[in-house]
């Protein structure tokens, strides 16, 4: 097995399992729906862990747990297809704020988020862990966390998948459900051993304090990993959260849509 370290953006990495260059890769079903939904040759066949994305208020901004607070407010977002602008822009549209006219997402660098802040240019951060972490980290007492994708509804819900190329998932499915079991057995270790994992996951992030990775891991939900009859229901659960805020297209099916992306490798 050869190991790539893929640091392109995530349509890029969904490209090159569906054109061959990788069988399988690892990563945010946010932002795999609307790919996936353009016709990428990509099967989901496993997921790695729950929910990693939160929504952080500066103190003083205005925004607390009432979602009326947010209409007129600017969140901030790494960018505009971001998981957690779209998980948020879903969790807030399915209360009844209009995403497009009630609130404004506005883009900066992951790591410039807290200084937009700071300026008052924004009063809310949408983004995924570590980095929030990060800046809750070095921003104490200036954030308020308002939403947890691990907690709530979604504590029992996908979030990282794992993706095929559909050729190897449906022609080599010995070996993809060799992959779906390992990473299976990986989580698990993760959600049973955190401390252990953050050491063993040290030396490919040195500059991460290992103290830090610890509480990170302990934090995300590794032991919720579906796959089978299960993914393929949290995969239409999701598709069908896109389809009412009208991130997939109103023709889409999402029975269908689920039906197709999802496939069973370890039946």
């Amino acid at each position: 097995m050869e190991l790539l370290n893929w640091a392109g953006a995530a349509d890029q990495l969904l490209e090159a399992v569906a054109t061959g260059k990788a069988d399988v890769a690892v990563g945010l079903i946010h932002r795999w729906v609307k790919p996936l939904e353009a016709g990428l040759d990509v099967k989901l066949v496993s997921s790695v862990h729950g929910g990693c994305l939160r929504l952080v208020a500066a103190q003083g901004g205005g925004i607390t747990s009432d979602v009326k607070s947010f209409k007129g407010k600017v969140i901030g977002v790494s960018d505009l297809n971001s998981p957690a602008k779209q998980f948020y822009a879903i969790h807030l549209a399915k209360r009844g704020v209009d995403i497009d006219k009630d609130v404004e997402w506005r883009v900066y660098p992951a790591d410039l988020l807290d200084g937009a802040v700071k300026k008052g240019e924004i009063q809310a951060i949408a983004d995924g862990d570590p980095n929030l972490y990060l800046i809750e980290k070095r921003n104490p007492g200036l954030f308020t966390e308002i939403g947890n994708s691990a907690k709530g509804e979604y504590a029992e819900r996908i979030c990282c998948v794992v993706g095929a190329r559909a050729q190897f998932a449906q022609k080599d499915k010995p070996h993809a459900a060799a992959v779906v079991r390992a990473l299976a057995q990986a989580s698990n270790y993760v959600a049973e051993n955190p401390n252990e994992a953050a050491k063993i996951y040290h030396k490919y992030t040195p500059k991460v304090p290992v103290e830090d990775l610890q509480k990170l891991l302990a934090e995300l939900t590794y032991k919720h990993h579906p796959a089978g009859a299960p993914l393929r229901t949290e995969v239409e659960a999701f598709a069908r959260d896109f389809h009412n805020a009208g991130i997939l297209k109103k023709s889409t099916d999402v029975v269908r849509f689920a039906n197709h992306v999802s496939l069973d490798v370890l039946g």
